[in-house]
């Protein structure tokens, strides 16, 4: 042990204990959002489901092949020619996928609040589901390479999951590195963070406009419209955050990672280049394991259904509180579930 590099240390205390405690956070928690979720019947649950299916992937196909390669030495990749190309595609797309339907859902975001109007005609639960079919088909297509490029090779000592061409090694070490640059980290970030200025203007200048017209409504003795946006929005502006900081370190190792390679000489700069990897991986992992956390942090109805579906005896069907009473069920309509019904896509959380 005394021979060991610190940086090897560190390293395999990431990938053991680290990487076991995101993949139950991010399972557990993305299985429990589906479930609040379904029992939603907005069209922006789609998206909220569909990114945490992408979630669920991404963590049990990138994070746990690495957790079992640490531990058991056994890398899934190396198992069959198939797995090497479907399991490299599989993540890449899964990472993708997971951006976009972000980016879509900001989209339908900006919609809800600049068109609030129109937003029942343009945003519905068929366009929010085409939406992510069309992303999932785009995205499987752009990293339809893998099939082509990647596959087993090495010898009967060592096998390796890798570039089977001269030519693909090139692309995937030079041009690739930028092509997932620009459409996992750079293109999204830059609409999610003009979507979201664009969004938290529309907000303050709705609030400003509720101000004003305030008075006007205490004095006729009408109610005070809320704010029915405020609580989504909360929502999506943490899912952006978070995504911004935790992406963009990973995306920048896989860029200056070619130049820094060429100056590796000693087994302690290998262990650095590990260490380092290890280290923007986990933290991109963050961004797959969290949204729970965030959806419970930010969106008051969401925490309201997750109560709603550990309440002894009580859940939820579409916005009714449904008891089981001698083993039937018996359904009581609560004002306040009333009103949410009537108040449709815009109170989901």
């Amino acid at each position: 042990m005394s021979d060991q590099l610190v940086e090897d240390v560190a390293n395999y205390f990431l990938w053991t204990v680290m990487s076991p405690i995101l993949l139950t956070i991010g399972t557990m928690g993305n299985i429990l959002s589906i479930v609040v979720l379904t029992r939603r019947t907005s069209q922006t649950s789609v998206y909220l489901m569909a990114l945490s299916l992408a979630d669920i992937l991404v963590l049990n196909t990138g994070l746990l092949r690495q957790f079992i390669k640490r531990v058991s030495g056994i890398d899934v990749r190396l198992l069959s020619e198939p797995g090497c190309k479907m399991h490299v595609m599989t993540v890449y797309s899964s990472l993708h996928i997971s951006v976009w339907i972000l980016v879509a859902f900001t989209c339908e975001r900006i919609i809800s609040v600049f068109a609030p109007h129109k937003v029942r005609s343009y945003c519905t639960r068929l366009t929010s589901t085409a939406a992510v079919a069309g992303i999932t088909c785009l995205l499987l297509a752009l990293n339809s390479h893998f099939v082509y490029g990647m596959g087993r090779g090495g010898n009967h000592t060592l096998i390796t999951c890798s570039e089977l061409y001269p030519e693909y090694e090139n692309f995937l070490s030079f041009t690739w590195p930028w092509i997932d640059f620009s459409v996992f980290c750079l293109v999204p970030c830059v609409v999610l963070l003009a979507g979201n200025t664009s969004i938290v203007l529309g907000v303050l200048a709705s609030k400003r406009k509720s101000r004003r017209v305030g008075p006007i409504l205490e004095a006729s003795a009408q109610p005070l419209p809320r704010n029915k946006t405020s609580s989504m929005t909360a929502v999506l502006l943490m899912l952006n955050l978070v995504f911004v900081l935790t992406t963009a370190p990973v995306s920048l190792f896989f860029i200056l990672y070619p130049s820094w390679q060429e100056r590796i000489r000693t087994e302690q700069d290998v262990a650095r280049a590990n260490l380092v990897f290890a280290a923007v991986n986990l933290f991109q992992y963050l961004n797959n394991a969290l949204n729970f956390l965030l959806y419970c942090g930010s969106g008051t109805k969401f925490r309201q259904d997750l109560a709603g579906i550990f309440r002894r005896g009580q859940f939820v069907i579409h916005g009714r509180p449904t008891t089981i009473t001698h083993g039937r069920p018996t359904t009581t309509m609560a004002t306040s579930f009333i009103r949410t019904v009537r108040l449709g896509r815009s109170q989901v959380y």
